[in-house]
């Protein structure tokens, strides 16, 4: 069992035991004016334990190592994402991030020591997150622009509390706080804290950049669902490439991502020419054209390459059933 669905269980009784003490103490009162126990203490919330940046750096970099082996062994480990507790979602977002951070820093071509540094860059890059009201990151509400304002500040918070409170060795204790400050700059210049144009943003800040963009559009938020891979993937594809001169992202590493994860990655439900539903089970060089599970007709449970089947193509993703059959992940 997840830790989160146990949680919720324990929750769920919490609230339970609370109503039995209200009509015991109901009941005390009509026979006899016995007073109520008083209520249970609220049981603290394991928040802070799950954190990767309450974490000391030797157990940053044994986490990063751990997961670096296992986006290696198995590349769709990248795209297999946590979802998080409604009300604290940020450490799996911080654990997907850095994987898939450090899977396009591999299919792009960087060192193992540049893809592991690429993994605690994505650990901590929202470390400036708790640095902020609580409340900011569990309203089941889009921000007001105030509380949006105070949010645009957790890059800077967040380089500063690695700064104080991390040693990485000289050169990954300088890199990873310039990473984290510049994670939400844009190549276009329209990012935050300091809108910083593309040539002045760090190689790593871009990979991060569209790793916790497309992990963020794919999970669900206290306000709102996740979007469907395929959609996340053409937003990034459109905004990365909304001029000739320069788009949001790098487009460089938007090509590595599309031709090593496709348009469609594994676990999401995808409509089909023919009308029937199938889920994509691996993906082929081509990005529109991933192998796939049919999940209804004639042939429902048979596995095509639609690399080798150009009568039937994929017209679009079903979010619903995308949510539903998503790999369950532990947290």
């Amino acid at each position: 069992m997840k830790t989160e669905e146990l949680a919720l269980r324990i929750e769920g009784l919490t609230e339970r035991l609370g109503c039995m003490e209200k009509r015991l103490a109901t009941v005390e009162k009509t026979a006899g004016g016995a007073q109520a126990p008083a209520p249970a203490p609220k049981q603290p919330q394991p928040k802070q334990a799950r954190q990767p940046w309450k974490m000391d750096a030797a157990r940053v970099e044994t986490m990063v190592a751990e997961m670096y082996s296992s986006v290696r062994n198995d590349p769709q480990e990248a795209l297999s994402f946590e979802t998080g507790a409604r009300d604290c979602y940020l450490p799996a977002h911080a654990r997907n991030v850095s994987k898939l951070a450090m899977f396009l820093a591999d299919r792009h071509g960087f060192s193992e020591a540049s893809t592991r540094t690429m993994g605690i860059c994505g650990l901590l890059h929202d470390a400036g997150m708790d640095c902020l009201p609580h409340e900011l990151t569990t309203e089941g509400r889009p921000l007001t622009q105030e509380e949006y304002q105070q949010v645009r500040t957790h890059p800077t918070l967040g380089a500063e509390y690695i700064k104080h409170n991390y040693r990485f060795g000289s050169l990954l204790s300088s890199v990873i706080p310039v990473v984290v400050e510049q994670h939400h700059e844009r190549a276009d210049g329209t990012g935050y804290p300091n809108g910083l144009p593309g040539d002045r943003i760090h190689n790593f800040a871009r990979v991060l950049a569209i790793a916790d963009s497309y992990e963020a559009m794919t999970t669900p938020r206290p306000f709102r669902s996740p979007r469907h891979p395929a959609d996340a993937m053409r937003t990034l594809l459109v905004q990365g490439c909304h001029s000739h001169q320069a788009g949001m992202y790098d487009r460089s590493m938007l090509k590595t991502f599309l031709w090593s994860s496709s348009l469609y990655p594994v676990g999401c439900t995808v409509g089909l020419s023919d009308g029937n539903l199938a889920c994509v089970v691996s993906v082929t060089a081509d990005p529109k054209q991933p192998v796939i599970k049919l999940l209804t007709g004639d042939r429902s449970g048979q596995v095509v390459n639609l690399t080798q089947h150009n009568e039937l193509t994929i017209t679009g993703g079903r979010n619903g059933d995308f949510e539903a059959r998503r790999p369950a992940k532990k947290t």
